[in-house]
Formats: structure tokens, sequence, C-alpha cells
């Protein structure tokens, strides 16, 4: 029976054609597209792609076997260079090429594609087959050098997959993955597409230099880069859409900007990141700043090189909550707010430059230093609000004297305590909402100020204008534990509390204008403590004032003593009105006459004793 299957198999005339047929396959050469690995035996150095020998998509320039390289999940190495060597896909014709590991282990720089001529016709697609396409470059590598994706034409690369670059350190550091384009198209289309993938770097960082740089629909995860980590250099154009930067790692990473250039991608935070870049280089992030884990800080520029201009815009919010450092070139450069919610949720800390608003804004305090500035930037009266639950001091201004830089008003909200040490002059109205202000240096005197009923005024500074509190809860305490707070006017409503320190050294609230009391019985409350050094039927000014109206003796309360009683012969009961100050004056409490007594009659009865 197998004989006669055998011979019909073997005679059958369709299944003799079958047979020949597959012979006749089975001697053809293998296909130039497989997914194998493959070392370059092309040109070793240059651009110039004489005969072809810079054209990947060519057969003899591979070896081991020489065969094509160009299949998902496929192979090809790079490893003696002479100089940097210009790799196209096709300047014949529109070929795609798909490689899934590129492994770099000469000393010099591997560029796939080119800004100039001739023009790469083809497409180089990263596809890893089922897992993340590599880029493996080698520790030999000079630093500053490695792999560069240059296109001159619209999507000159693809990711299929995600992809991971390995830039080894080696002896050296700093290797570069490099994007770079040059025309518009690519511009406006993207020299690298991403489709939704992730780009991995381990080592080195990702620069865009030369003419410019392209990026749509990618993630970028430069979280184990080096700490230099990304570089845009002094290119003319830079786009960037659905576009992701994950940077931050421990000790902080750096991102370098010498072009004037908007970078307009997201940035996921999970550790502390610095921009900064050339002096004469301004820098526009459209996108926003988040949170990816932790309390991340923002630092825009650095003690020798700063910008001379960062602005801030796009319609999303910052949402990281570490805070921003301001350190730019000096104090007259500047960082634009023109978004709100600019500075994530953080503290604001300027140590050099000048914030100016382009937007309302509110932080989580302020702080810096003398010769920096917050202003207005706008026609429209801009708002910083100060909303913090911590403390914080600003020794810079508010407002300045250019177009639209006092055109600022302040809100203070928060349970903390926010000092202001520089000399302020913005216009727009002052607000303790919540919380304390303390004013050790001086609001101008167009900025009216109100107090409300959870607000808190003091300081040994200069209000210029006129304060007025709201009633029950707002309080005025004048010095910093003691110390003279000066105000231009004060109106204050019935229930407000002032705080006085007094002894040798007291407290004083100085108005240099009209004093505007409650007509309310009990309507002023008035807390003393002891400073230190306080004498009984000494009298104490607490307020020096240019006028008064609506003040009488029935106008004031005691709350909180300090440690001795009114001296009701003083006064009326305890408290002087004269024509330009308030004043008060204690006696010892009841209980200290009561001990001092009993002291007294103790000491006759043991002298009695004695004489018995």
């Amino acid at each position: 029976m197998k004989n006669t299957i055998s011979h019909a198999l073997r005679h059958s005339p369709a299944n003799l054609r079958f047979l020949h047929a597959l012979a006749c396959a089975a001697a053809l050469p293998l296909t130039a597209h497989v997914a194998s690995a493959q070392t370059w035996a092309g040109a070793t150095t240059g651009s110039a792609n004489t005969t072809n020998l810079n054209t990947w998509n060519l057969a003899t320039n591979w070896s081991s076997p020489a065969t094509i390289p160009n299949a998902a999940g496929s192979a090809a190495t790079f490893n003696t260079l002479t100089g940097p060597l210009t790799v196209y896909a096709d300047t014949a014709a529109a070929t795609n090429i798909t490689i899934g590991t590129l492994n770099l282990n000469s000393n010099q720089d591997l560029l796939l594609g080119t800004v100039t001529a001739p023009t790469d016709l083809g497409t180089f697609i990263f596809d890893g087959n089922s897992s993340a396409a590599v880029l493996n470059v080698g520790a030999s590598v000079q630093a500053d050098r490695g792999i560069t994706f240059a296109s001159n034409k619209t999507g000159g690369f693809a990711l299929n997959s995600n992809l991971t670059v390995n830039l080894n350190a080696g002896t050296n550091t700093g290797r570069v993955f490099n994007v770079r384009s040059s025309a518009a198209a690519a511009l406006g289309s993207a020299a690298l597409n991403g489709n939704g993938n992730t780009i991995t770097l381990n080592g080195g960082r990702l620069a865009f230099l030369g003419n410019g740089s392209s990026l749509r629909n990618v993630t970028v995860d430069l979280r184990n880069a080096d700490k230099f980590a990304f570089e845009i250099g002094s290119a003319s154009n830079h786009l960037e859409t659905n576009v992701t930067y994950q940077i931050g790692k421990a000790g902080g990473q750096e991102v370098a900007i010498n072009g004037n250039l908007t970078v307009a991608a997201k940035w996921e935070l999970s550790g502390d990141v610095e921009f900064f870049g050339g002096s004469t280089r301004g820098l526009t992030l459209s996108g926003f700043i988040a949170d990816a884990n932790g309390n991340n800080i923002v630092t825009y520029g650095r003690t020798a090189s700063g910008f001379s201009s960062v602005t801030l815009s796009g319609a999303t919010a910052n949402t990281y909550s570490g805070g921003t450092l301001v350190r730019l070139t000096g104090n007259t450069n500047l960082l634009n707010a023109n978004k709100t919610g600019a500075f994530g949720t953080g503290l604001l800390t300027i140590n050099t430059g000048n914030v100016k608003l382009g937007a309302d804004q509110s932080i989580n305090g302020l702080s810096g230093l003398t010769g920096s500035s917050v202003t207005g930037n706008s026609t429209t009266q801009r708002v910083l609000e100060i909303n913090s639950a911590n403390n914080a001091s600003y020794a810079g201004a508010l407002g300045n004297i250019g177009a639209n830089e006092n055109n600022l008003r302040l809100v203070k909200n928060g349970i903390g305590i926010q000092t202001l040490s520089g000399t302020s002059t913005y216009t727009g109205t002052t607000t303790v909402t919540a919380g304390t202000l303390l004013v050790n240096g001086s609001l101008g005197a167009s900025s009216a100020v109100s107090v409300s009923t959870a607000g808190r005024l003091g300081g040994t500074g200069t209000v210029a204008g006129t304060v007025t509190t709201a009633g029950t809860g707002s309080v005025i305490a004048p010095g910093n534990s003691p110390g003279t707070l000066t105000l231009g006017a004060l109106n204050a409503s019935s229930g407000s509390t002032f705080n006085f320190e007094l002894g040798t050294s007291s407290d004083l609230l100085a108005i240099t204008g009209a004093f505007t009391g409650s007509t309310a019985a009990n309507g002023l409350v008035f807390n003393f403590s002891n400073s230190g050094g306080l004498v009984a039927g000494s009298a104490y000014t607490l307020i020096n004032f240019g006028s008064a109206s609506g003040l009488d003796s029935t106008d004031f309360s005691t709350g909180t003593l300090p440690g001795f009683a009114l001296d009701t012969s003083f006064g009326t009961g305890g408290y002087l009105i004269n024509a330009n100050n308030l004043q008060v004056q204690f006696i010892p409490e009841p209980s200290t006459y009561a001990m001092l007594g009993l002291g007294v009659l103790g000491f006759c009865l043991r002298r009695k004793n004695r004489k018995d």
C-alpha cells in the first residue's frame, strides 16, 4: 500500500509540478529584507555617498552575511569608523528601512539621514518586533558624540515600538542621542513620529542640535539619563506636537536651551529640574509642568549662566509642588508669567531677576533677595495671591517704574506669615484676607490696605496708604517683638484688635495721618504682653496720630493684661487720649498688693516673736 501511494505522489502530473516549483524556490537567493544581524561594511566616514557606499539599502554595504538588515527585530552593528559617518536609508528610491537593534561600537558619530544634500528619500523605522527597539552606543564613543537622527524631509524617522537608547559612559561622559531636521515640511509634520511610543535614555542626554528639530506623538523618558539630560542648541526653530518629557532623578537634572525658542512639550517631574541657557537667550515654555511624584523644584537660570528671559505660557496651569527658583543672569532679566498657575503650587523664590505677571498668580509663599522684583505686565491689573500655611520672607520689590509694572494687586491668604522687607511701589490694593502680613520694608501710598476678620497686619516698616480693618477678628500688631509700624491713616472698625508688647522696648503704632476710631462702646480691643522691664506707674504710648476722630474713653476694651492691672487713676480707666497720641498705664495686680501685705505682716510677726 505504501509503495502504491509513493508511486502516485511521484508520478501524478500535479504533484510533479509542485515538487518542481518547490525545488526552484529552494534554489533562489535569500530575500534582502530579513530579520538578521549584519555588520556594516560600507564607508567608514563622510557623507558624499560616492558609489552608494553610504546607503543602507545596498547589500554590498553589509557583511556576515551580505544582506540588508531590514525587518522588525533585525540588528545592525557599526564597528570601525574613521570619522563621522552619514548613512542614508536610500537616495534613489523611497525605501523604508526597519531596524530592531543598532549597535555603535566605534568612537565616532553615526548620522542616520541628513539635513543637507543628497536628499534621503527613505524612512528609518524602529521596530523591536513585540519588544522595544534598541540603540546601543558603546563606551568607546567620544564625549558629546553618539547617534543622530537627521532629516531634511517630512517624517524621516518613525517608531513602531518603544525605543531604548543605551548611551554608555565609559571613560567619557556626555554621549548624545541627537535629533535634527531642516526642511519646513519636516518641522510641520515631525522629523520623528513616535506613534504614541516611548523613547527611554539610559545614560547620556537628548540633544536637538543644528538647524532645528521636531517631534510628534512621543514620550521621552530621561530619568535614567545623565544629570545634564536635555539640550537644545542655537537652533532657529524647534517644534513639538503631543510630546511629553519625563525627567528628574535623585540629585536633579539639567536642561540647556541655547536658542530663542518655544518648547511646547509637557514635562513630568520625578525630581528637581534646572533650566538654563545663554545670557542673551530667551526661552518660552508653552506646555505645562507636572509632578510625577514628590515635591520637585523647578529652577530657571543659574548663577553663572541665566536666560535673558523666560516666558511661561499656554492654556494649562503647572501643577508641580516643590517650588520655583528664579536666578536669571541679572535683575534686569525677565521671567514672564503669562498664564495662570505658572509657578505650580509651591514656594516662589526670586534670587535675581524680574518676574512680570501677564496673568493672575496664586503662589504658596514668596521669598527672595534684594534687587529682585515682582511686577505687573499688563494694562489689566494683575493679582498676586500669596496663599500659604507656611512662613516666608521676601526682600525684593513689588512693583517698579516701567510701563504697567506697578499695575499689581496683592492678596495675603492662608494662615502663614508673609514678610515683605523691600520697597514696594505697586498701586493696586492690598488685602490681608487670612494669616499675617508683616511689612518690614514699605508699601506705597497708592495701595490701600484692608485687614479682614481673619487677617493680621504687623511689622516694623511703613504702610503709606490708608489701612482699614473689617472688625471683629482683624488684628493690628506693630513691631517684630517689639518695634514701630508706621501707617498713612487708619480706619478702625468696631471689634478690631490691637496687640502691643510693652517694657524696656515697646511696640508703637505711628499714624502720620488720621486715626478714625470706632464709635461703638468697647469697640477697640487692646491686648498687652510684657516684653521685659515693664514698670508700674509709667505711661506707655501706644499710638501716635496726626489727627483723630471718633475716639473717646468708652471706645477701649482690654483683653489680655501684661501681668499688671490698668491704673484706673490714669486718664479714664487707664487710657489717656492726648492731642496726638493714646497712652496706657498699669499698676501691680491686686494679688500683688495682697502678697506684699502678707509679707509685711509676716515680717512684723517675726520681729515680735524675737522680742518676746
